[in-house]
């Protein structure tokens, strides 16, 4: 494998999944490319010294992953890449519902990404997001919210990246010091029933395992790389940290986390012109927060670490990522 630093990446949405497509976009942050060839000696032996000769070398599989670094994280940003993640919800819209599955899997679309160093530039196709994380915390990075993922596509080629392209329109990053809305509710309940806890939340993190994996078959694939995404359905995985200021919220979460009651977390993120982030995440903490750590600014703060779910109580319930953008956006 190799890594290789990129000076541009792009990406175009593809029509029929695995078809390579000229880039549309360019992604509003920086990532970095390994090459997931597998370059194999034979075992059997021929006489030299050492066993094998290195001309007889032969390549078992081949793959691309991309790995997005942090970056700020928008509402455009989560409509274009959760579409390849969590859910093909459409474009020509401003709203964009991504909700994880709960019984069959989501069907997800695919970008051709396109990238490039000082000196060469590449495309892979069929590209997915295995990961990603949203993040934020009042006291550091000025509150800013923060995206980061990794891609999965099969084999890169040397190209030419498409010319001439802008980044996302819109593109707004989101700052948690704009939230609307922080509420826990208690299991069953709709998320975002309860009012807003003024002067609470100072940070969260949500980590992704989407669930989608490369799937080799028996699919004429020369380049020996992967045939199609397989998973998704259930098997994602969502956990992370809720970071709030010691008052009494905190205590009676405390509780709730020793005891392992599941709860009912929404967090609500506003940007200018009607933008607005909002998670929902039926969850359960699992341990206890350590006491008198971290200190900010004098002030006591409480990290509650969580794993969530699906919740089936009368009001069952996925986690999910809903998005408004400022005007329709067309995914391309």
């Amino acid at each position: 494998m190799s890594g290789i630093n990129l000076v541009k990446v792009q990406h175009g949405i593809e029509a029929v999944a695995g078809t390579l497509v000229a880039a549309t976009m360019v992604y509003p942050g920086e990532a970095e490319v390994t090459f997931e060839d597998k370059v194999e000696l034979p075992d059997y032996t021929t006489g030299f010294g050492g066993g094998s000769a290195t001309e007889e070398t032969f390549m078992s599989q081949t793959g691309t992953t991309l790995t997005l670094k942090d970056t700020p994280c928008s509402v455009e940003l989560l409509a274009y890449m959760l579409q390849a993640g969590v859910k093909t919800t459409g474009s020509g819209t401003s709203s964009f519902a991504f909700a994880f599955p709960t019984t069959a899997a989501n069907t997800i679309s695919s970008y051709t990404w396109e990238f490039a160093t000082a000196l060469q530039e590449y495309e892979a196709g069929y590209g997915f997001l295995t990961d990603f994380s949203i993040k934020a915390d009042g006291g550091a990075n000025n509150g800013k919210v923060m995206f980061n993922g990794i891609v999965r596509a099969r084999k890169a080629a040397a190209s030419t990246v498409t010319a001439s392209l802008s980044r996302y329109s819109t593109h707004e990053p989101l700052m948690i010091n704009g939230a609307s809305k922080f509420s826990i509710d208690a299991a069953g309940t709709a998320a975002g029933t309860a009012s807003h806890l003024a002067a609470t939340l100072r940070g969260f993190s949500m980590d992704v395992k989407t669930g989608w994996f490369p799937g080799h078959y028996a699919d004429a694939r020369t380049a020996n790389d992967f045939s199609v995404p397989e998973g998704g359905g259930t098997a994602y995985e969502i956990t992370g940290n809720i970071k709030l200021l010691l008052n009494a919220t905190s205590v009676t979460e405390l509780a709730n986390s020793r005891a392992g009651t599941s709860r009912m977390v929404y967090i609500a993120l506003d940007g200018t012109s009607s933008r607005k982030l909002a998670i929902a995440l039926p969850l359960v903490f699992t341990s206890a927060p350590k006491l008198a750590t971290p200190v900010e600014n004098g002030l006591i703060m409480c990290e509650f670490p969580y794993r969530s779910k699906y919740s089936r109580t009368s009001t069952a319930q996925g986690p999910s990522i809903t998005g408004t953008t400022s005007a329709a956006l067309t995914i391309t």
